[in-house]
């Protein structure tokens, strides 16, 4: 119905008003009172706020519903894309994947990055930034390609909404993947589930060794240098969580998808999930960091 619609219009360009407004700020933060001590890790803070702003632009642009028909991906989009072509509806919800699958690395990246700094007492900006593009970049860009190739024709997209619902779409954008079966969008699901698992355990196994090697040179340390690094592992632990709440979305949309339950605002519902860790993030780093705080 047209409530509904306007539901999640108007969610989305809440989450979209609030995360620029903390990601923006932030950014300043970053750029304008980073002590010369973090400076170098502070690549990573703001590479991590890029994704979130970029990612929540994404979901804004696409303000996508998202079911599963015939073993395909069909997208209903609600968003400001209408206005210019479905193809810039289709590539926005591609954006939003990639960039949500990227946050996980970097959570990753972040954490081996921290290990460095406490183990060999520094590290440089172009070793950040290659472990930045190798762990993050390539993969998700492959990702971005490879589901932007999978995209079906509209009328196709438009008769399986037709065939299964009864919604009325007209004046909305409607568009599809090829079949799971198919090579490209099998290995976007891929990407997707098979390799950010092995990713999160990645993770959680960087924060252990991370923690391990504060313990071991805390004695060394003074007193303001290991509570500044017990901080950090403090707001990457939490980082590292947010992710969980897209993922618990997606769970609950499988679930809903596969017992045939349609509703617009459940549909928009994933998407919507992962708009949050946009807004989480910065509140994370202002709460732990009082040189952004203040």
């Amino acid at each position: 119905t047209s409530a509904e619609f306007r539901i999640i219009i108007i969610l989305h360009s809440i989450f979209f008003a609030v995360s620029v407004v903390l990601n923006v700020f932030l950014l300043f933060c970053i750029y304008r009172y980073t002590p010369k001590s973090t400076r170098t890790f502070s690549i990573v803070m703001g590479v991590h706020a890029l994704l979130d702003l970029s990612g929540t632009l994404s979901c804004f642009l696409s303000m996508s519903r998202i079911l599963n028909l015939e073993a395909r991906i069909v997208l209903i989009s609600h968003g400001p894309c209408n206005l210019v072509s479905s193809r810039l509806c289709f590539l926005s919800y591609d954006g939003y994947l990639s960039l949500a699958t990227a946050v996980f690395y970097t959570n990753m990246c972040s954490f081996r990055i921290r290990y460095h700094i406490l183990k060999d007492g520094w590290i440089g900006k172009l070793k950040v930034s290659l472990l930045n593009i190798g762990m993050t970049v390539m993969e998700c860009e492959l990702l971005q390609i490879l589901f932007a190739q999978s995209n079906i024709p509209d009328e196709q997209a438009s008769a399986l909404i037709e065939k299964y619902t009864d919604y009325n779409t007209t004046h909305l954008v409607i568009t599809g993947t090829l079949p799971i079966t198919s090579i490209g969008i099998g290995y976007v699901h891929f990407l997707c589930i098979g390799t950010i698992l092995p990713a999160y355990f990645a993770t959680w196994k960087l924060r252990s060794i991370t923690v391990t090697t504060l313990n071991v040179n805390a004695p060394s340390m003074s007193p303001s240098t290991v509570a500044m690094q017990k901080r950090f592992v403090k707001l990457l632990t939490l980082q590292a969580l947010t992710p969980l709440l897209p993922v618990t979305s997606a769970v609950a949309y499988v679930v809903t998808q596969t017992l045939q339950i349609h509703h617009p605002v459940l549909e928009a519902s994933d998407q919507m999930f992962a708009e949050m860790p946009g807004i989480l993030n910065p509140i994370i780093v202002f709460t732990f960091l009082p040189t952004y705080s203040r």
